[in-house]
């Protein structure tokens, strides 16, 4: 009965280990299968979305226009706008007479070359913008464009180096004349924003002059501005007042009342009130030498008009004589006061100088 027993559990212990390697063999397989399931869902469901995006992306591409890309330039016409040169010495004035050439000379070449004679070699050579401030001192010379030279089809100006005085003056007509072309084609006049009487507002040029003008612009740039129009035979109006107030869009508002009795700025030192006094002194010193007659309205405390008018009568050697003296003295005169004014600076540098090495 024992023998029976023992045989019968070692047949089963026998087969248990094959019950179980089938049992294990059947999940693996199983599991196999929906893995295998469940990568062809996956695969299907991408291919699918894929599609549909394919065919969106067609439908949205065939109803849009892509523009084509416009080759950039190649040359200085591409960076025209952000062109900037550094000048030596010179005014603000004085840097955007040259500035007004360079952009003239690009609009005609492209390319940035320009022809200017050698001072060494007294030739017509080519030269590059970039290389003007290195050739030029603004503070005793200038920019002027004489010609347009006609070179293997293409327009390549012609440059000239001459005095600043002479470059300035080219300047403000210039920009005189293209302030007075705009009005002429609006029909409106700048001051009263009404249409101008063709006898006697159409002949009068307005100028304006800030109370912070320097004594180099008073002399130089404003002085040959104001000669220049009373020479052409029109009328000067003068309008002089602080910077900021003469920036403002109705500026001309301010001076309605320069014949009424206006506030006075109680707020103005005396240093100040000499500094503005100083100024309608050289305009009128201006006017003299320009043989002009003068009115004045309004006050140096607040704001005022100077009104010049030629004079036609008188001998024109005898005039050229007065002029010729009453600008040397004017001359002499500025520059002693700016001479004057250069030492009181040099003094300060020194004296802080001397209490920071302490």
């Amino acid at each position: 009965m024992l023998t029976s027993l023992k045989y019968s559990c070692q047949n089963q212990l026998k087969i248990l280990p094959s019950i179980s390697s089938r049992f294990f063999t059947n999940r693996a397989r199983h599991q196999k299968e929906n893995a295998r399931t469940n990568n062809d869902i996956l695969l299907n469901t991408t291919a699918l979305l894929k599609s549909q995006k394919s065919n969106h992306r067609d439908d949205k591409f065939s109803r849009q226009v892509i523009p084509k890309k416009r080759a950039k330039p190649i040359g200085l016409s591409s960076h025209r706008k952000r062109l900037a040169l550094r000048w030596s010495g010179g005014n603000e004035r004085a840097q955007q007479a040259a500035n007004w050439i360079i952009e003239r000379s690009i609009k005609i070449n492209s390319r940035g070359i320009v022809k200017m004679v050698n001072t060494e070699s007294n030739k017509l050579e080519e030269v590059q913008i970039q290389t003007l401030p290195e050739k030029i001192d603004l503070s005793s010379q200038g920019l002027i464009l004489v010609d347009v030279e006609e070179q293997h089809g293409s327009k390549i100006p012609l440059i000239k180096i001459v005095e600043a005085k002479t470059a300035l003056k080219r300047y403000s007509d210039a920009i005189a004349s293209r302030k007075e072309k705009e009005l002429s084609r609006l029909g409106i006049s700048a001051r009263t924003g009404k249409k101008p009487e063709k006898d006697k507002d159409s002949c009068i040029k307005q100028i304006k002059v800030s109370w912070q003008i320097s004594d180099s612009d008073l002399v130089n740039q404003k002085a040959n501005e104001i000669e220049s129009q009373l020479q052409k035979g029109l009328k000067v109006h003068l309008y002089v007042d602080s910077k900021d107030a003469l920036s403002k869009a109705n500026w001309t508002n301010d001076f309605n009342s320069t014949n009424s009795s206006a506030p006075i700025q109680n707020n103005i030192s005396k240093k100040e009130l000499k500094r503005r006094e100083f100024i309608v002194e050289a305009l009128q010193k201006i006017a003299e030498n320009s043989n002009a007659s003068y009115t004045l309205e309004g006050s140096s405390e607040t704001r005022l008009i100077m009104k010049l008018a030629s004079k036609s009568s008188g001998n024109s050697d005898e005039k050229k004589t007065i002029k010729e003296h009453n600008r040397r003295e004017k001359q002499a005169k500025i520059e002693k006061r700016v001479e004057k004014k250069r030492l009181r600076e040099a003094q300060k540098r020194t004296n802080a100088n001397l209490i920071q090495s302490c």
